[in-house]
């Protein structure tokens, strides 16, 4: 299953077959978007990252407790191909359990992948809904999840993918069953206790598992594999306006003509409240809305913005950029708002500041030499711009060849 048709029809066959993702389904090898040199790549990534908080998004166990050495370890160590045998030497054990949160931050090549597999889901099965999308990887040979038998968030439906090389199993209760006898648990960690009383799918590499939230289930791996866990979240109106307004009272926001824009340091130091920026800044529920669903398709819907990438480039008149997804634009008064992969640009609202998106937007490839011909702005500023976009990852290097 490698082409659109067929990824087409398998969300259609999926939706049909869980009714409406309700309920489990074990899938015989139908279609394995990631690729195990991607996930060695991801950690290549993990370890150029500069981020102080990058271990955060990683969770090593060994012994079924949680080791924050060793996730310090992974981080800033090169992978080998041979991935398996690379963490035994760091964790020093044969058995081990990592999960990676979060893994489109990092990978372009990932978040590629799995754009091109949720595409049609997103744009016309769901289209109704703002549907957003995470990828969490689960590696070793652990046996229980370490966290034990659980309920995942009551929005989340889970497509598991066994990547492999050996098998992996799936055991589900039934919730009602879980809570007659344990209470309302958010964890039961002796899964092994309740075995008999739960169902077991066993999932062979290359097959694909359909995890509803709404029953308790652990995985269990004795041998090394590899889980692609990708998260499909339905995000509620609600939830959208306070992570949106959560954004603005951060001042996520680059402006090039405007300083006056609060920023989270104020925050932190207490020097303006929450209500002291929403009466210098009052907003509207529907605006709100309006630029939290801007923000995310900015990101192709994925639920984390990607790393930033250092600035530490030189834009010359034939340096080559590659526009990577669309720039959403909220025209606000004055000021036009520019969404580049989640994160918010902040521009006079004028018509050469719409030109250059628009131009963006519309071409595959663009230069410097390019933006100075057609938009009349300032050099400074283009090259302001076109490092803000790099930084964001809203654009990609392609070359800088003295011959064009």
């Amino acid at each position: 299953m490698n082409n659109p048709t067929s990824i087409n029809r398998f969300w259609h066959k999926l939706f049909e077959d869980t009714k409406n993702f309700e309920e489990p389904i074990l899938i015989s090898k139908q279609h394995q978007y990631i690729k195990l040199e991607q996930i060695v790549e991801l950690f290549e990534l993990i370890r150029q990252d500069k981020s102080p908080g990058k271990n955060n998004y990683l969770r090593a166990y060994i012994d079924g407790k949680e080791s924050y050495e060793i996730s310090g370890e992974i981080v800033n160590n090169s992978p080998s191909t041979d991935l398996n045998e690379w963490l035994i030497n760091i964790f020093k054990s044969d058995k081990y359990g990592l999960v990676i949160n979060g893994a489109l931050s990092w990978s372009d090549s990932l978040g590629c992948s799995v754009n091109a597999f949720v595409g049609y889901l997103k744009n016309e099965m769901l289209k109704q809904y703002c549907v957003a999308f995470d990828l969490t990887l689960f590696i070793g040979n652990y046996g229980y999840t370490p966290f034990g038998a659980h309920l995942d968030d009551p929005d989340h439906r889970t497509l598991l993918t066994n990547l492999g090389p050996n098998d992996k199993k799936m055991i589900l209760w039934d919730p009602e069953w879980v809570r007659e006898r344990y209470g309302n648990v958010s964890n039961y960690y002796y899964p092994e206790k309740i075995l008999n009383e739960g169902k077991i799918f066993t999932l062979k590499p290359g097959d694909m598992f359909l995890l509803p939230s709404k029953y308790y289930h652990v995985g269990y791996s004795d041998k090394y594999s590899i889980t692609a866990a990708l998260i499909i979240k339905k995000k509620n109106p609600l939830d959208l306006i306070l992570e949106e307004l959560k954004m603005e009272c951060e001042s996520n926001c680059n402006d090039f003509y405007d300083t006056s824009f609060l920023s989270s340091n104020d925050f932190k130091k207490g020097g303006t409240t929450l209500n002291t920026y929403l009466r210098k800044n009052p907003l509207n529920s529907n605006i709100l809305l309006s630029r939290s669903l801007k923000r995310i398709a900015s990101n192709f819907n994925f639920s984390r913005r990607p790393n930033k990438r250092p600035t530490s480039i030189v834009i010359q008149d034939i340096t080559t950029f590659e526009p990577i997804g669309t720039l959403e634009v909220e025209q606000n008064g004055k000021k036009v708002n520019v969404f580049c992969r989640g994160r918010k640009i902040g521009l006079p609202n004028t018509k050469q500041h719409l030109c250059l998106i628009e131009y963006i937007n519309q071409h595959k490839r663009i230069t410097m030499r390019d933006l100075q011909e057609k938009i009349k702005l300032e050099k400074r500023f283009l090259e302001a711009f076109l490092k803000t976009l790099y930084t964001y990852k809203g654009v990609n290097l392609v070359e800088q060849n003295e011959w064009l």
